[in-house]
């Protein structure tokens, strides 16, 4: 056990090395130090490749040295997996197999060979590594050397939150049995159209270090990228239906979206889940909370600040930034502000987020619960899928009739109270441009507030470049509306002595 520790030490002290050349000058040394962190990461598996595998994410459709810690990695040879089979099953695995493939498929805390059953059936079947349990250990009493690589995870979090939740997730992870119960829980709260598989588990085989299901077999989503857009369109709707029911209705989130856990089908389309070791529960007031947030932000109404106390959030870090919180929560839950098919690609969340909190944004940062960790895991994956798949749904649609079904919950539900303050009532509801020729208004175009993102292509083309032209930046306008949390006031305003043409932007 010391050895095991120590040797896990040292290989976190190479992981750290790898990450710091990582940031070198020189982009050779950038390229190489990255392929031996995900080297390395593949090699320790454990608490080292999960990380990897939320890397992988980051990068969304972009090509990312970590994915290919999503497929496997370098697999055990079965030689050393069989022996826990048969300690766990209690006799020689002839007895319960005829027949198991030797090449398995590598994750990070355990393993999966295809494998056919005495009675025919076609099987999956997850073994944890040997020695695993120890490694994971070493893993979290070293956590601290992977501060720097989980930073770039999430980003600006506090760590101490994410050790917890981290320890939390993975002591569920390693327990096979209570994935098993997870994997059957989601499966019986699915519904018909759903158009979601889970694999059955294969109950009398399966335990605490052995997971057995029925083998679901589907195409990667680099495969399914490449497949018509209406089957596209209906796998990103199921995908998009199934993250906001199971979130609202069930309190269940898949916690690990990594593509080597997704698999689809094209004829019925389908969306195929694999491993529920990492299940994100978000208990009822929280998600009622998150749900009050959204159907406030969607129609305009209050005040943010209490629902996202009630949601998890530290009032005294939001405090500061209230007035702004109202265009937060605008760019936040903008995929639900219009029954229109929403292209997130476009969304530049992050940017739009940066120019309206400013200073603020790390205390935002910190500001949110820990449990959002995971929840945001799992839409980051989400909108790795849409991505990949070059399609776009009704987000707003697919909300309803969730919010028909909770409705009721949410006009009675007990916020805390709080000092009256800034709501969504005193943002502008409108961006106007208007055009005038001496003096008289020959346009005048009315549109929804947060539009001013789209400003270049509202004016057209040769109006924006006259007025860039002219000295007037667009950007800094847009950044200066951001600024505000898109108060009610002046844009631009420019009088054209050549032409005597006026043009006004306002927010009101």
């Amino acid at each position: 056990m010391a050895s095991t520790r120590l040797n896990r030490t040292l290989d976190h002290a190479l992981l750290a090395r790898d990450l710091r050349r990582c940031k070198a000058a020189d982009q050779a040394v950038q390229d190489t130090a990255r392929r031996h962190l995900v080297r390395r990461m593949g090699k320790m598996k454990g608490l080292p490749q999960k990380i990897g595998q939320a890397l992988a994410l980051n990068a969304l459709e972009e090509p990312s040295d970590f994915r290919s810690l999503t497929e496997g990695g370098t697999a055990l040879p079965l030689a050393d997996l069989l022996p826990v089979l048969e300690a766990r099953w209690d006799c020689r695995w002839q007895d319960r197999l005829a027949e198991i493939d030797p090449e398995g498929n590598a994750a990070s805390l355990g393993q999966v060979h295809r494998a056919r059953l005495l009675d025919g059936r076609t099987v999956a079947i997850k073994v944890a590594y040997p020695g695993i349990r120890e490694a994971v250990r070493a893993d979290l009493a070293n956590l601290g050397l992977l501060t720097k690589v989980s930073s770039l995870m999430l980003g600006g979090v506090d760590f101490d939150k994410l050790r917890r939740a981290l320890i939390r997730d993975l002591e569920e992870e390693l327990d096979y049995a209570h994935e098993a119960d997870q994997q059957r829980e989601f499966a019986a709260r699915l519904y018909p159209e759903s158009g979601v598989v889970i694999p059955k588990v294969v109950d009398h085989l399966s335990n605490d270090r052995v997971l057995v299901t029925e083998w679901e077999q589907g195409a990667t989503i680099d495969e399914a990228a490449g497949w018509p857009e209406a089957v596209r369109f209906q796998i990103g709707k199921s995908l998009v239906d199934h993250f906001l029911t199971f979130l609202f209705e069930h309190g269940r989130v898949h916690g690990d979206p990594h593509p080597g856990n997704y698999r689809f089908r094209r004829d019925p389309t389908r969306v195929i889940l694999y491993d529920f070791g990492s299940v994100a529960h978000v208990e009822e007031r929280r998600r009622l909370a998150l749900l009050g947030l959204i159907r406030a932000t969607i129609h305009r109404r209050g005040d943010p600040l209490p629902w996202m106390v009630a949601t998890g959030f530290n009032e005294d870090l939001l405090e500061p930034m209230r007035d702004r919180l109202p265009a937060v929560c605008s760019v936040l839950f903008e995929p639900f502000l219009s029954p229109a098919k929403f292209d997130h690609r476009h969304w530049n969340r992050n940017q739009r987020l940066a120019d309206i909190l400013g200073e603020d944004r790390w205390n935002f940062r910190l500001a949110g619960p820990p449990e959002l960790l995971f929840l945001v895991r799992g839409l980051q994956g989400l909108l790795y899928y849409l991505s990949r798949l070059n399609t776009a749904v009704s987000w707003q649609i697919l909300l309803r009739p969730i919010l028909a079904l909770l409705g009721s919950k949410l006009d009675t539900y007990q916020l805390p109270l709080r000092r009256p303050g800034a709501g969504y009532e005193s943002m502008a509801r409108e961006l106007r441009v208007a055009l005038f020729r001496q003096g008289q208004q020959v346009v005048m175009l009315k549109f929804p507030a947060g539009a001013v993102e789209r400003l270049e292509v509202l004016m057209g083309e040769e109006l924006a470049t006259r007025l860039m032209a002219e000295g007037w930046n667009l950007n800094e306008i847009k950044t200066r509306a951001r600024a505000s949390g898109l108060m009610p006031g002046d844009l631009l305003h420019h009088f054209d002595r050549e032409s005597d043409r006026e043009v006004k932007v306002w927010l009101v």
